[in-house]
């Protein structure tokens, strides 16, 4: 660190307001200009986090653990547990601001930036209240740059945060075997109170077959010339043969549940299987869509394709699944700082 390095952090911006909208958990410090680009600065507070990392002590390393199964069980650190954990965007009195980036930063003592920050926020008029004599390793500071071209900062401070869909999250052993090509009856899946989900079936996806089918079409033979397209061929199917090899094929579970819960599935002998690396198979993940159909229980049906699992069709007659992961979308209702 050098005293330029500091002399460039002071001050960053052309105009700074503090606000000051206190609260035990959560504050708005301030709204700051840079050129044309304004951010709302939030601090909050979670009381019990250092805590949390005492009490979770030390964890082998992810590369030690020796199965699938424990490295999707593996927890790497505590993550704080705060009010808002993202806004997709701010009200600043009666005008509505989309969030365009914004940054997440714990504050540390040995972190001189962000200390810094503080100091500037402090300096130029912010009263911490409550937070004042809190440790420092319990705050986390955020920006949110607001989208728009300002040439000053927005007069009001009336400050209304509209803060992204939350997604919980419940990874879950699991005892469920369907069979591939025959009818399967619906298996309820609750691991969340007041949520069901039910398997349906279980098929088989080619990515091979879809890959002819993608470059073949007109919409992309349109954007390519054949050089161009024959270089992406080569490039994916280098790809493809690392996760499925020519002849094999991937499960895809049908499952129906509501819009808002998405769930996926392992497989119990690749869940006791020693890891290994398969980055290239997750390409295949965005390729599937699921269907846009109701189930016997009026609820849309989904489809995932275990893209770590690639399977010959003409052997493999069912599967069973040892895990399960339940991602369920929480929106979250609009927060008004006074």
């Amino acid at each position: 660190m050098t005293l330029a390095q500091i002399c460039e952090n002071l001050h960053p911006w052309d105009e700074c307001r503090i606000i000051n909208k206190e609260a035990t958990e959560l504050s708005a410090i301030a709204l700051t200009r840079c050129g044309n680009a304004a951010a709302l600065w939030l601090i909050q507070h979670d009381s019990s986090y250092l805590e949390r990392v005492e009490e979770t002590g030390e964890r082998g390393s992810y590369a030690s653990l020796a199965t699938n199964r424990d490295r999707l069980l593996y927890q790497p650190g505590v993550s704080p547990h705060l009010l808002v954990d993202g806004l997709s965007a701010v009200q600043v009195g009666e005008t509505k601001y989309r969030i365009t980036g914004s940054s997440e930063i714990p504050v540390r003592s040995e972190d001189w930036e962000t200390v810094l920050r503080l100091s500037d926020f402090l300096r130029a008029g912010w009263i911490p209240g409550a937070l004042l004599h809190t440790n420092i390793e319990t705050l986390f500071l955020s920006k949110y740059d607001l989208q728009g071209d300002f040439v000053t900062l927005p007069p009001d401070d009336t400050i209304i945060l509209m803060p992204q869909d939350k997604f919980d999250e419940v990874k879950f052993s699991c005892d469920y075997t369907l069979l591939f090509d025959m009818e399967n009856g619906p298996q309820p899946i609750s691991p969340v109170d007041g949520k069901t989900a039910w398997l349906i079936r279980v098929e088989w996806f080619d990515p091979w077959k879809h890959l002819e089918d993608t470059l073949s079409h007109p919409k992309i033979t349109k954007q390519f010339t054949p050089k161009e397209l024959e270089q992406h061929r080569s490039r994916l199917e280098e790809e493809y043969a690392d996760f499925c090899p020519h002849g094999m094929a991937l499960p895809v579970v049908i499952y129906e549940a509501d819009q808002d819960v998405s769930l996926y599935f392992y497989e119990r002998s690749w869940l006791n299987a020693p890891p290994k690396s398969n980055s290239s198979a997750f390409a295949v993940m965005g390729l599937f869509k699921g269907e846009n159909r109701i189930g016997p229980h009026g609820l849309p049906l989904h489809g995932v394709a275990l893209s770590e699992l690639a399977l010959n069709p003409r052997e493999t007659k069912q599967l069973s699944f040892g895990m399960a992961k339940w991602t369920c979308r929480r929106p979250q209702p609009a927060l008004q700082l006074h």
